[in-house]
């Protein structure tokens, strides 16, 4: 739908519209207003948006027909958003389906591509990204436990793997790799995991792991 070559470049003001319309569906005009021109007034804000939509239907029309609703902003509904079908893996993996991983692996390959919007520093772009990375955090951590509570310590622990390396302060992610070493009986695994966490934490943060982290390896 993004103009070719021939066509006038989509504008910044209208590329995040509709990316904030595929992220939070539909919008109410002056929350819209608000996040894509913070700072302003609400009537400048207002302003700018009306501008904004107008620019649209008069330069990009075929752009414009993916936007409708009134008073209310959203994406037409027969639009297809990636996001969606993150969604609908990540609810595998909270059910603990055995092939959800692989599933999200289609979607995502690496954890580095669940990256939101690269180059967008917007607030709430910024909040979208945290909001993703934690919702798929708590999938595969929701996945790893239901996976090992199977037997399935190889896919518990890929999940949980999964999720250390989206965020590595998250200490929920590296509970489940420890138990996942323990499980296939590997204690020095769970110890060096459970050390390096201690030492991140101690070195970035300045605090220790939480009880629930150290209670798995009292020896340390």
């Amino acid at each position: 739908m993004l103009p070719d070559r021939h066509r006038d470049p989509v504008p910044p003001a209208m590329q995040r519209l509709v990316a904030l319309l595929a992220l939070r569906g539909r919008c109410d005009r002056r929350q819209v207003a608000r996040s894509l021109f913070p700072g302003r007034p609400d009537d400048a804000a207002a302003a700018r948006l009306r501008d904004t939509l107008s620019r649209l239907r008069h330069r990009h029309s075929r752009l414009a027909e993916l936007i409708g609703g009134e008073p209310e902003l959203a994406l037409v509904a027969t639009l297809q958003v990636d996001l969606l079908d993150l969604d609908l893996v990540l609810g595998q993996c909270v059910r603990g389906e055995v092939a959800a991983l692989e599933a999200l692996e289609r979607v995502a390959p690496t954890p580095l591509e669940l990256d939101l919007l690269p180059g967008w520093y917007d607030e709430w772009v910024c909040e979208e990204r945290e909001r993703l990375r934690s919702k798929v955090s708590r999938a595969l951590c929701r996945h790893s436990g239901l996976r090992l509570r199977a037997g399935d310590i190889p896919g518990a622990l890929a999940s949980a793997e999964w999720a250390g390396r989206l965020d590595p302060f998250d200490e929920v992610a590296a509970r489940w790799q420890i138990r996942a070493h323990l499980s296939a009986g590997d204690e020095a695994l769970a110890v060096r995991r459970y050390v390096g966490l201690r030492e991140l934490l101690r070195r970035e943060l300045s605090v220790e792991p939480e009880p629930a982290t150290a209670a798995l390896v009292p020896a340390v």
